[in-house]
């Protein structure tokens, strides 16, 4: 008997409750969200975006030790004056221009 009343009581709940989901259906989409859109998008950016960042990571290293590497095998340490950094170079001044602009004439 105590089945037969919870019967009773939860058959016009749930029925209310279909009725509700199917008058939803006509306004909201009633499903699964789709995650195909703009966060796929994103995701797969970022995924770019963290290759590129490694790639650049181990191209830095590898120009790094190359540098090292040359500074070590260099035959320049015998050479004080090629340590001491490029010479400046005076630039020679350029010429005055013999035409000077003209005062602006005033208007008509």
């Amino acid at each position: 008997m105590c089945s037969k009343n919870f019967f009773r009581r939860m058959i016009p709940f749930f029925a209310t409750f279909a009725v509700g989901i199917f008058v939803a259906s006509f306004f909201v989409t009633i499903g699964r969200p789709g995650f195909g859109g703009r966060r796929a998008r994103h995701f797969q950016e970022d995924q770019q975006i963290r290759l590129e960042r490694d790639q650049l990571r181990q191209e830095i290293m590898m120009l790094r030790n190359e540098m090292d590497d040359r500074r070590m095998n260099s035959s320049d340490w015998d050479h004080p004056e090629l340590m001491e950094g490029p010479r400046s170079v005076d630039a020679p001044m350029p010429p005055h221009s013999p035409i000077r602009p003209s005062a602006p004439q005033a208007g008509r």
